[in-house]
């Protein structure tokens, strides 16, 4: 009997207890900010969360498939995350195309382009050699031929198709790091080239190769290259 009289005693507490409880789990569940009951006029106000506030977007980030929907609608609009390979199109795309003819106009569309805050930026990176336009080396293998086919000292022989022709190239011994730097300007042919053939990447003047290597000079030696113009 006592037991009754309490619960209806405190019923308000209990059904104030209940609807905040309820109103939370709402709050949460829906877009709900906040919301509270007028006694005098029996209203209920409701304030609904903003649909582009931080919080909501910082929920979308933190739920991986929510988040891909949302990268690809951003997409849809010319806006990629870093790593999408179209992000380069779309920055080749914020020029006009530059005319060939006349010189006149071919300089002006040409400034008007370089000029622009991105392509701006990205030149100077690629003038400083600052990732990601850095030198990128690659292990190649250099050899010295007969002396009649010897290039000159502080040049060198690539294939004549090849990505190393007519290029300055700074080799290195990546046992010591002993360098030195060549004019690929000879070549000793086209078409299929290097160890397909026989022949070494890159061939050097025998005191250039010596400058690198200990002899004997007989076989191939391997060094990394790295394009520096």
């Amino acid at each position: 009997m006592n037991f009754v009289l309490n619960l209806k005693k405190y019923s308000w507490a209990y059904c104030s207890a209940a609807g905040f409880v309820f109103g939370m789990f709402l709050c949460l569940m829906t877009d709900i900010r906040n919301f509270s009951f007028d006694p005098a006029t029996g209203s209920l106000n409701v304030i609904m969360r903003e649909q582009n506030d931080r919080e909501y977007f910082q929920s979308v980030r933190e739920d991986d498939d929510r988040w891909g929907i949302f990268i690809s609608l951003l997409a849809n609009e010319g806006i990629y995350p870093t790593d999408d390979t179209r992000i380069v199109d779309a920055i080749t795309a914020l020029c006009d195309p530059i005319p060939n003819t006349p010189l006149a106009a071919y300089l002006s569309a040409a400034r008007a382009c370089a000029e622009k805050p991105v392509p701006a930026r990205l030149r100077q990176l690629a003038q400083q050699q600052d990732p990601p336009f850095h030198p990128a080396g690659r292990v190649v293998a250099t050899g010295v031929p007969d002396q009649a086919d010897q290039p000159p000292v502080g040049g060198a022989n690539a294939c004549q198709n090849g990505e190393w022709y007519r290029r300055r190239i700074l080799l290195t011994n990546p046992l010591d790091g002993r360098q030195v730097t060549v004019l690929a300007s000879g070549h000793y042919g086209q078409g299929i080239c290097g160890p397909v053939v026989g022949a070494a990447d890159i061939q050097l003047n025998e005191e250039d190769a010596f400058s690198i290597f200990d002899g004997p000079l007989n076989k191939f030696e391997e060094a990394v290259a790295i394009i520096v113009n």
